[in-house]
């Protein structure tokens, strides 16, 4: 049987750490596969349906509406706590894949690709 340890005496542990060729395939999920945008579809439908729930909650139960309201709260915490993390994810990648900092590309900022072509601004 596992020891269970205090958090707050020992902490949390800390955040999964990629390696170059585990941040890679992970981007290229995200990038390429169309199976990421049917499993965003799927997370946001799910959003929708708790939010609904907390719509028909009934409001002269109020444990209720604050169960359903902490529900959705926390569902949607998640949802853009993910798509948060796998954004830097991309970004560490573009920012890898750059090359800077090399002898060929020593100061070339990497821009979002909304802003390609204002370099000089």
């Amino acid at each position: 049987m596992e020891e269970t340890r205090d958090v707050s005496h020992f902490g949390m542990e800390p955040l999964s750490k990629f390696d170059i060729r585990e941040r890679h395939m992970l981007v290229n999920y995200v990038q390429q596969a169309e199976s990421f945008r049917l499993l965003q579809r799927v997370m946001e439908d799910v959003l929708k349906v708790l939010n609904q729930r907390l719509i028909k909650a009934n409001n002269a139960n109020p444990r209720e509406v604050v169960s359903a309201h902490a529900t959705v709260n926390g569902a949607n915490d998640f949802y853009h706590l993910l798509l948060q993390m796998l954004q830097e994810e991309v970004m560490l990648d573009a920012q890898e894949a750059s090359g800077i900092g090399t002898i060929d590309n020593p100061e070339r900022p990497v821009y979002p690709e909304e802003f390609e072509g204002q370099e000089g601004f």
